[in-house]
């Protein structure tokens, strides 16, 4: 689990970071649930603080905000697409 939250940290940072150049249009809806993340994971990997800290509250607020996104997403798909998805 460890590893896995590892590589999904490096991998929204290196999102964070292609929008910050400007090599990808940014996404101004996930900026903040990812930032969230990458802020936790270095603060639990450098600075080994506590679970009960300012950031574990963000992390789930961002967990909690992407997995709505999530299902808003899916829910605003078209109903074809549903219609294959369950066939």
């Amino acid at each position: 689990m460890t590893l896995y939250f590892a590589g999904l940290a490096t991998k929204l940072a290196l999102r964070l970071r292609k929008a910050a150049l400007g090599k990808a249009a940014p996404n101004f809806t996930l900026i903040a649930p990812y930032s969230f993340i990458v802020g936790f994971t270095v603060e639990m990997f450098v600075r080994g603080v506590g679970y009960f800290s300012g950031t574990v509250f963000m992390l789930l607020v961002a967990y909690l905000f992407l997995k709505a996104y999530r299902d808003q997403t899916r829910l605003s798909a078209p109903a074809a697409q549903n219609r294959e998805q369950f066939a």
